[in-house]
């Protein structure tokens, strides 16, 4: 009797124990980087892992969990050249329906950078302070290691533009393809441009002075160009001192030479005037009278011969013949009439503005 009644009870016992550890529910998880498959990703609920996804990136477990208990889910990967972003989720359990265990599906899109290392030096030492450029967007600046760590999402399918650039070193410009966990070396050599500038200014008007011979310690380099410009690039060992010399036949000075340490940009400009300036021309037509009402024919007479046996006593004026001198002169007075007819024109016209903005004043009100 007594064994009869202790078999009874150990089924209640069981249905009691069972209750106690909580309700059975299926846990399914995917987990995608970039919509593809991410396997081997570790699964963590309530803090312990459960397991890692299969090669379809799929974890399938069964647990218990009380209904009305919420459950931290946690996916997290890891992978040589990527840093992948943990995936998060909270899932409420509920009551099963008709004892069945529920099913939970779970789809974690993982977010996952990719990441190479550019390090840059010059034979074989690390370069600090250069700056990377990666597709025309500026990635940083290199650290004392002589590198710089760019993190990308994709990547062009023909390859990403890199440019690397630090003041006393020639730019490095490349189209590279980058592989995640990738060590791109990049070598810059050193190297300074010396930018020359020869001027001139003539009646306060500046501008460049072409064919000027540029020597680099006694070795002609070149000439300036159209603008009075040229440019030098040394690549030896820098902090070299050389001296610059211009040569300027038929300006003043003739030459010019200075000293300059060859490192980094090297920027020079220097003024020369020529020798013989190009004469200024001023032309008298000839003298009217503009008083009305007056006639002033003779006294303009009188006063183009005094002018005249005045200015021509110097070898610096001459005088123009008549025909000519009628022609300018007519050219003279059309133009200063065209001048004159657009002023009042354009004064005609501030002055309608003006009455037009009143106008809408007085309409607003």
């Amino acid at each position: 009797m007594n064994a009869t009644n202790l078999r009874f009870l150990s089924v209640p016992l069981a249905a009691v124990l069972l209750s106690a550890c909580g309700e059975r529910l299926d846990l399914e998880v995917k987990a995608r980087i970039d919509g593809q498959p991410a396997a081997q990703a570790k699964v963590v609920v309530d803090r312990e892992e459960l397991g890692v996804t299969d090669a379809q990136g799929v974890l399938a477990k069964q647990i218990r969990r009380k209904a009305g208990a919420e459950i931290d889910v946690t996916v997290s990967k890891e992978m040589p050249g990527y840093r992948i972003e943990p995936w998060k989720s909270t899932v409420l359990v509920k009551l099963p329906k008709d004892g069945q265990a529920a099913t939970y599906r779970l789809d974690a899109d993982l977010k996952a950078m990719r990441y190479v290392t550019f390090r840059v030096s010059e034979k074989d030492a690390p370069v600090p302070g250069a700056k990377v450029t990666v597709g025309g967007k500026e990635a940083g600046v290199t650290d004392d290691k002589g590198e710089i760590v760019y993190l990308y999402r994709q990547q062009p399918a023909k390859g990403a533009e890199l440019n690397v650039a630090k003041t006393g070193y020639g730019a490095y410009r490349a189209l590279r393809q980058f592989e995640p966990g990738q060590v791109i070396e990049v070598a810059l050599n050193r190297q300074a441009v010396v930018a020359i500038k020869a001027l001139t200014d003539e009646y306060g008007r500046a501008s460049g002075v072409p064919g000027l011979s540029v020597s680099i310690d006694g070795n002609i380099v070149g000439k300036t160009d159209a603008k009075g410009a040229y440019t030098y690039t040394y690549r030896g060992a820098p902090g070299k001192k050389a001296v610059i010399a211009l040569a300027a036949p038929g300006y003043i000075p003739a030459a010019w030479k200075t000293t300059v340490r060859l490192e980094g940009p090297v920027n020079l400009q220097r003024y020369f005037y020529p020798t013989t300036p190009k004469p200024i021309r001023i032309g008298i037509y000839r003298v009217v009278g503009n008083t009305p009402g007056v006639d002033l024919t003779e006294v303009a007479a009188q006063t183009e011969q005094a002018l005249a046996a005045q200015l021509f006593k110097f070898p610096g004026f001459r005088e123009v013949p008549s025909e000519k001198a009628a022609g300018r002169g007519q050219a003279a007075q059309a133009q200063y009439r065209t001048y004159r007819r657009q002023g009042l024109a354009g004064h005609a016209a501030a002055r309608e503005r003006g009455h037009d903005r009143a106008r809408q004043r007085r309409q607003g009100r």
